[in-house]
């Protein structure tokens, strides 16, 4: 009893010397084996955890609990994920009312994105458990990510009514409130979350995100740092760490952070993404096309993805790849000032590739939101005199140079085209 109370309360090491205390006496006790491995998972000592929790399953494979501590470990084994699921659902089987089971897979597939199945698991606890903290905040979680802002707001504040306490529902609160840009109510919320327990290193973290979107790059390095102090595993703050260096020009530091995040977390997109992109600022074009076309095989409608790729492979002159990651990126992409950027570069595309007719509707398509484009203005004339169509080529020249009497290289365009006439 004793060192079941000490694991409830977090004191691992404590809980460990007691359940093996106990052990001496009774050697083949499979609960008390199965707690010692989960403890164990807890302090990150995956090899320990994993020897005790198969001495369970030996032991007594319809132990509940034993199912449930193996699920766990191999869950955390990118090899053994579905075995470990098997061992999860049998726990539930053999007890339907383990809420830590419901519990922990609710999280995992929350995690995993999987936010149908992981809402099934939540509301699985609140039937067993209504006022369960985890399941509150998961499914408000869940809302949250859905765009339910109100409904996700209810779950978390009917938690912090239960207890007000729980470190996890400011931070959660915190995180709605970030998601409307209401950085002020954010930061009170994530503060709130320290204030309750100092070693909530995703509140640090995310107090740094707001102080990036500030451009206050001091004390967002300075929360990064704690929160990676806290936990030197935490993928998320070496990303933002990467964006912060990314952002004041220090790409080598950047690429560094990007690569410590994928390390932790290899098949993340959006790492691989961002770590393309400090590479193509840096002119290493092969080693950031590596790193996008990886990121687009996990996730083939990643919009920065497809339009910085397409962007390397512009700048490399191979105009076919481009407009195919281009067109891509314009499907589903929903940025008007990136997309602006990316049909001015498609047009390009296709007058290099004599495709007048596509270029001139990039063209038009910038030109309704950037009437005085003077640069696609020209390009425009480029694409009609490309066409044989002169005057027409002329007109958009003079149209450029009445608007801007400084761009005088269409000059030139216009000596060329008159002689070309």
């Amino acid at each position: 009893i004793k060192a079941i109370e000490y694991y409830k309360k977090e004191k691992f090491d404590d809980a460990i010397k007691e359940f093996n205390t106990y052990l001496n006496a009774s050697p083949h006790d499979n609960e008390a084996l199965s707690y010692i491995a989960l403890a164990y998972m807890k302090k990150n000592n995956l090899s320990e955890a994993l020897i005790y929790g198969e001495k369970a399953y030996k032991s007594n494979p319809d132990l509940s609990l034993a199912n449930f501590a193996l699920g766990i470990i191999y869950t955390l084994d990118k090899e053994k994920i579905k075995e470990g699921l098997t061992y999860l659902d049998r726990s539930i089987t053999l007890d339907p009312e383990l809420i830590e089971a419901h519990e922990y897979l609710g999280e995992y597939f929350y995690s995993n994105e999987e936010l149908n199945k992981a809402e099934v698991y939540f509301n699985n606890v609140l039937k067993l458990e209504p006022s369960n903290l985890k399941a509150l905040n998961g499914l408000g979680s869940i809302l949250y990510d859905r765009g339910e802002h109100g409904k996700a707001t209810e779950y978390l504040l009917r938690a912090i009514e239960i207890n007000p306490d729980y470190s996890d529902n400011w931070l959660n609160l915190g995180n709605i409130y970030y998601g409307k840009k209401n950085f002020e109510k954010a930061m009170e919320y994530y503060k709130k979350a320290i204030e309750l327990d100092p070693n909530k290193f995703k509140a640090y973290h995310n107090l740094g995100l707001i102080y990036y979107d500030r451009k206050d790059y001091k004390n967002a390095l300075k929360e990064y740092e704690i929160s990676l102090k806290i936990n030197p595993f935490y993928s998320d703050a070496y990303n933002s760490l990467g964006r912060l260096y990314q952002t004041s020009g220090d790409l080598d530091k950047s690429i560094n952070c990007y690569k410590k995040a994928l390390d932790i977390n290899p098949e993340n997109f959006y790492f691989l993404t961002n770590l393309g992109i400090a590479f193509y600022e840096k002119k290493d074009y092969d080693k950031a096309q590596k790193q996008l076309e990886e990121a687009l095989i996990i996730y083939p409608d990643y919009p920065y993805a497809n339009v910085s790729l397409g962007n390397i492979y512009y700048k490399s002159g191979q105009y076919a790849k481009a407009i195919k990651y281009y067109e891509h990126y314009l499907d589903i992409a929903t940025d008007n000032k990136d997309k602006i950027k990316t049909y001015i570069n498609l047009g390009d595309c296709y007058y290099k590739n004599k495709m007048w007719y596509k270029a001139i509707e990039c063209y038009n398509l910038v030109l309704k939101l950037e009437p005085a484009n003077v640069n696609v203005i020209r390009q425009m004339g480029l694409v009609y005199e490309g066409k044989g169509e002169f005057n027409k080529a002329l007109q958009l020249y003079e149209s450029a140079l009445k608007i801007n009497p400084d761009y005088t290289v269409v000059n030139q365009d216009i000596n060329r085209a008159y002689n070309r006439k």
